[in-house]
Order: structure tokens, then C-alpha cells, then sequence
């Protein structure tokens, strides 16, 4: 619904759980957090972090506490489903959480404090690693793919958002327990990718598509994946045909291999077509510009 551009639809059904549900009230909170990039609004930082406060506590409370885990390893077969989806939000809430406490507060305080929340997203990512690769008494094989999905992507986001730092930079986040490996990283969001059913395919194909579209050019890394845009294009149109999101998309695809008139017609749609989030209509204009230049 989100991909589809039927906002009010999504808001609806997210609030109807919000306090139940730890998956709707990461989802609120994740409404929040692409408002407050969007809009870089202080009101709208204050209310995204109490919502990140409340889905982080929310999951918190549902995963599995071990007080030997940094000693032994767990037993993973003795966790339930909801527990390992539970450390999952967790994981993403807090990085979530700490992504917008920079961007609200750029004082050194605020980036200590969300350096702290990313640090400790990381650390749950890695238990959601392990869960991963030592757990095999899912209850139903799209529950571990949907877990799957989610923890490849959050593995992959990290290690490509290190690799990318200059190397000093990248060194010391090193030194600290990140690492900045990219070619584990493309390797974990091209499965997650793949999961096509998967939960978070929609988050993970677009992160791609900015990569491949956007960074790789930017950072003069090569040449962006054609076919990732080939395969991905493909499960867009037969999908979400109509979404403002998608729009985007397909036009970076054609702009990328030269098809500059289809390009500026996929962007042209995506304007007409959202009238939500009115700002990614810059991002539009922004490509269209240089299809024109």
C-alpha cells in the first residue's frame, strides 16, 4: 500500500495495531522517518523519535533476553519466531532511531548519541546474523524468508554505508566493530533482493536502485548493474505498476542507458501521480534536469 501511494490506507491500518503490534509500530515509526527526511521539520524529528522510542520498547520487550549470550552462544533453536522477529524491529528501530538523532541534533552531543544507537543496531543485526545461519525450527518457511529479507538487508546497508567514508573514516569505524566490506554488502542485498517475496523487497530494491543509479556514478565506482534494473523493471511493472515510487525507479533505469525521452516520461509521471509526498518531486526535477542537459 505504501509502494502504491495509498497513504491514508496505510496510516489506517498501522494505527489500528500500532500498540500491539512491535511490525505496525515500527511501521508508524517508519512513516515518521521518511516525513522527517523529507521535510527536515524539527516538530517532525520530536515525533518521529518518541515513535522510535515506543516501537524499540515494544520489541524490546518481546525479545529474547540471554545474560550468557556474550560467553556462549545461545541456543537459538529455543527461540521463538516472534522473538527473532522481535530482535529484528529492534535492530531496526534503534537504527532508525539513531540515523534521525543526527540528523536532528548536529551538536557533538547528538552525534555521540546516535553513533551509540547505531552501534548497538549493529550489534542486534549481528545477532540476527547469527539466528540466520545456526536456527532450523521455523515454524513456516515464509517466516524465515521474511526474517531473512530483513537481516540481509540491514547487514548489506551497513557494511555499503561504511564503504563508502573515506578510507580514514572507514578505518576507524573499523576499529570500533563496524566493517566495510562491499562486495559482502552487494552480495546481501542482491539476496535479500532476491527474496522477491519477501517483506522488506521493496526497501531493498529501492537502496539498489539508488546505488546503481545514483552512488556508483557519484563515486565514479563503474558503471551501474543493468541487469539488476533489467530483472527489477520487470517485477515493478507486473507489481506496482502505478506507484510514484517505481516512477522513479524506471526512469533512472532508462536515464542510465541512454533512453533519455522515456526517462523524462516516467519522471514527468511520478509528478503527476504523488501527491503525498509532494518533495519527491524535486527528486524529479532534480533527474530531469540533467536528462535535459
Amino acid at each position: 500500500m505504501f509502494v502504491n501511494n495509498e497513504m491514508d490506507g496505510v496510516i489506517k491500518v498501522l494505527n489500528n495495531k500500532a500498540n500491539v503490534s512491535f511490525i505496525h509500530s515500527l511501521g508508524v515509526s517508519a512513516i515518521h522517518v521518511f516525513e522527517s527526511i523529507l521535510t527536515m521539520d524539527k516538530t517532525t524529528f520530536a515525533k518521529t523519535i518518541e515513535s522510535l522510542k515506543i516501537s524499540s520498547q515494544i520489541a524490546d520487550n518481546l525479545r529474547h533476553k540471554s545474560y550468557t549470550s556474550f560467553i556462549f552462544t545461545p541456543d537459538y533453536n529455543n527461540y521463538t519466531d516472534q522473538e527473532c522477529h522481535a530482535e529484528l524491529c529492534y535492530a531496526k528501530s534503534l537504527l532508525l532511531w539513531g540515523l534521525i538523532t543526527v540528523l536532528a541534533d548536529q551538536s557533538i552531543y547528538g552525534v555521540i548519541n546516535g553513533g551509540l544507537k547505531i552501534r548497538a543496531s549493529h550489534q542486534s543485526y549481528k545477532e540476527c546474523s547469527n539466528i540466520l545461519k545456526l536456527r532450523n525450527n521455523w515454524e513456516s518457511s515464509s517466516c524465515r524468508m521474511h526474517f531473512e529479507s530483513g537481516t540481509r538487508l540491514g547487514i548489506g546497508a551497513f557494511e555499503l554505508f561504511v564503504s563508502l567514508f573515506p578510507t580514514k573514516m572507514a578505518k576507524l569505524l573499523e576499529f570500533v566493530g563496524f566493517s566495510s566490506n562491499r562486495e559482502l554488502a552487494l552480495r546481501e542485498l542482491n539476496t535479500s533482493v532476491g527474496l522477491i517475496d519477501g517483506i522488506l523487497y521493496d526497501v531493498t530494491s529501492i537502496l539498489l536502485s539508488v546505488y546503481h543509479g545514483f552512488l556508483e556514478y557519484f563515486y565514479g565506482l563503474g558503471e551501474g548493474n543493468f541487469d539488476f534494473f533489467n530483472r527489477s523493471s520487470k517485477i515493478w511493472l507486473s507489481r506496482t505498476p502505478n506507484s510514484a515510487i517505481v516512477k522513479i525507479g524506471l526512469g533512472i533505469a532508462q536515464k542510465i542507458t541512454g533512453n533519455i525521452n522515456q526517462a523524462i516520461e516516467h519522471y514527468t509521471q511520478c509528478i503527476q501521480t504523488e501527491k503525498y509526498w509532494t518533495q519527491l518531486h524535486f527528486t524529479c526535477y532534480w533527474e530531469m534536469a540533467w536528462c535535459y542537459a
